[in-house]
């Protein structure tokens, strides 16, 4: 079963929830102006749990969270305009030893 932890508006992105998921494997952003660093590349397909909708990633980049004082780079984000919403990948977050408490 797939859960996700939907955050709350920040000021970084006020327009805008990232939402941690537990089966991305990657991060993902719909929004060129909150990295703080992007390169942008070639179209590269992403896979979804959609196999029947396309998405695309135009470039990766750092993206950076601050929460409790402390600062998060998340590197190796994906750029992908067409992301109804940003995820954060727990994967991700748990291979940069980075913990949620609830």
């Amino acid at each position: 079963m797939a859960q996700a932890l939907v955050t709350r508006r920040s000021s970084i992105i006020p327009d805008q929830e990232l939402i941690v998921d537990c089966g991305a494997t990657h991060h993902m952003l719909n929004s060129e102006h909150i990295f703080v660093s992007l390169v942008k590349t070639p179209l590269v397909k992403v896979r979804t749990g959609y196999s029947s909708s396309s998405l695309f990633s135009k470039g990766t980049g750092t993206f950076i969270i601050i929460s409790d004082g402390k600062v998060f780079n998340l590197e190796k984000c994906l750029f992908a305009p067409r992301l109804n919403c940003n995820l954060i990948s727990l994967l991700g977050l748990n291979k940069d030893k980075i913990t949620i408490n609830r």
